[in-house]
């Protein structure tokens, strides 16, 4: 009754969510996009990427707002049995507060691991005194790191980053709008200098290889598990953020059967005051959309052979 006209359909294949409009590229009947003016076209066919960077932008000044830590320290995340770790004390959960008297802490997420890992392999067979905190009671270990086959101090320790609870701030809303801007113009240029940096072999193709959906349920469940454990939402609205940010760039590709593609079209009817025949548009679409089909099913046939954040990680 409010929308006629409107056909809603559930597909056999799941490959997600589409909508068609009347005659998008047959301008035959006047209620069709395709019969639109040239302006109205283009609106449209950016309006579903827009939104997506609206969303991200929105979503990363929530995650600034509701909070970003300045300071990380280092936390045990495993003791292996028999080590100098477990023969000195420290046990899973301990937070490390010092070692030789040397705060660890960093206003990087690794920076406190890699200062902790170099007073330890600096100190082969000698004793160090770690101060942790285990609850809510401090506790100062000696500990003698082993002497590994480089010749290194080794103390038999996993280690993984926690923020800091008293160093979180809050940004305003005129910082979290600088902060995220900030953030957008780093997304952009990594993109534009991925192509150079890929093929002057700075980053693997591993690295810049693409994702399907289930690649991005992975980060997007990872980073959830990050927010609840350390008690930050910043994580999971991040990622989610810059998800989002890449879909609507994506979406805006000069590649057929995307809106890039469509709006690519528009532009050429601008530059030449005529329109391409309807039928070789749809057919350039078509062979554009299966192309993205065939390409979806293989990066999601690779995200779950060869995921990009291992199984065992989600457990």
């Amino acid at each position: 009754a409010f929308e006629p006209g409107t056909i809603y359909s559930l597909n056999w294949l799941p490959m997600g969510a589409f909508v068609k409009m009347t005659g998008e590229e047959d301008p035959s009947d006047p209620r069709s996009l395709a019969a639109q003016p040239k302006r109205r076209r283009l609106a449209v066919l950016a309006a579903g990427s827009l939104c997506n960077i609206i969303a991200s932008l929105v979503l990363l000044v929530t995650a600034y707002a509701a909070g970003f830590p300045e300071q990380w320290q280092v936390k045990i995340g495993g003791v292996e049995p028999a080590s100098a770790a477990a023969e000195a004390g420290l046990q899973p959960g301990d937070l490390v507060l010092s070692a030789e008297g040397v705060p660890i802490a960093d206003e990087t997420m690794y920076g406190g691991m890699e200062q902790l890992r170099g007073i330890i392999r600096a100190v082969p067979e000698q004793p160090i005194e770690i101060t942790v905190l285990r609850g809510k009671e401090t506790r100062t270990l000696t500990a003698v790191p082993r002497r590994d086959a480089e010749g290194y101090g080794f103390l038999g320790i996993v280690m993984a980053p926690w923020p800091d609870r008293s160093a979180v701030r809050h940004y305003s809303l005129p910082e979290a709008l600088r902060a995220s801007g900030r953030d957008f113009a780093s997304v952009i240029e990594a993109i534009a200098q991925l192509p150079g940096r890929l093929l002057q072999g700075n980053i693997t193709p591993q690295e810049a290889r693409p994702t399907s959906i289930v690649g991005i349920s992975q980060v997007l469940a990872f980073s959830l598990q990050q927010s609840i454990e350390w008690r930050l939402a910043f994580f999971a609205l991040h990622d989610a953020a810059f998800i989002s940010l890449a879909l609507g760039l994506g979406n805006l590709l000069p590649l057929p059967a995307l809106d890039g593609g469509r709006i690519l079209f528009v532009l050429i009817e601008a530059v030449r005051r005529r329109r391409m025949s309807a039928e070789r548009e749809g057919l350039v679409h078509f062979v554009g959309l299966a192309i993205l089909i065939g390409l979806m099913v293989l990066v999601m046939i690779q995200d779950i052979v060869n995921p990009i954040i291992p199984w065992s990680w989600l457990k």
